[in-house]
């Protein structure tokens, strides 16, 4: 996914951000990614959460919702366009994997993410 849609300021993060961003246990985690804006003037983030138990991933949607209110209170009163963003956040599951985008090219991470074939 990040090979096909390339997405320049982003930077990896650690655990600590994943459960601290996103509320998320990281005992439930089996593997992520997590990106964030390098500045602190963009919205784009992007999180591939891999699950250890299929029960757990409303537990992740809901973290990953949380997050997505987060940032749209950062930039609601003084940058439009990231907020706008914010505003237009993606959730997708794909076997146990959860997908959390907030990107102007959301709609084509989501689709690679979704052609993506789960083992």
């Amino acid at each position: 996914m990040f090979t096909k849609i390339e997405q320049p300021g982003l930077m990896d993060q650690s655990v600590e951000i994943l459960e601290d961003y996103y509320r998320i246990d990281s005992e439930m985690v089996d593997e992520f990614t997590l990106k964030t804006p390098a500045i602190n003037l963009m919205a784009n983030e992007i999180a591939v959460i891999k699950v250890k138990d299929a029960n757990d991933i409303d537990t992740v949607k809901k973290g990953m919702e949380q997050r997505a209110e987060d940032v749209q209170k950062m930039f609601e009163s003084y940058l439009p366009e990231p907020y706008k963003h914010a505003q237009n956040y993606k959730i997708a599951t794909n076997g146990n994997y959860v997908l959390f985008i907030i990107s102007e090219s959301a709609d084509e991470l989501e689709k690679a993410f979704m052609e993506y074939e789960v083992q």
